[in-house]
């Protein structure tokens, strides 16, 4: 934890993190959770998603 901000939730954190088996969380906005894992994996799939053309409809 970098951030003086996110130190309260530190322990929680990495408490959920150890308990799923993962090293990062990516966490939308609205609070939904967009998927965790390993983090560079998580920030490749977040640009695939976020940087991907428009579906045809």
């Amino acid at each position: 934890m970098l951030s003086d901000k996110l130190a309260p939730f530190a322990d929680p954190l990495r408490e959920w993190l150890d308990g799923h088996g993962v090293q990062a969380v990516l966490v939308r906005p609205e609070r939904y959770v967009f998927g965790a894992g390993d983090a560079i994996m998580l920030r490749e799939r977040w640009a695939a998603v976020t940087t991907a053309p428009p579906a045809r409809v």
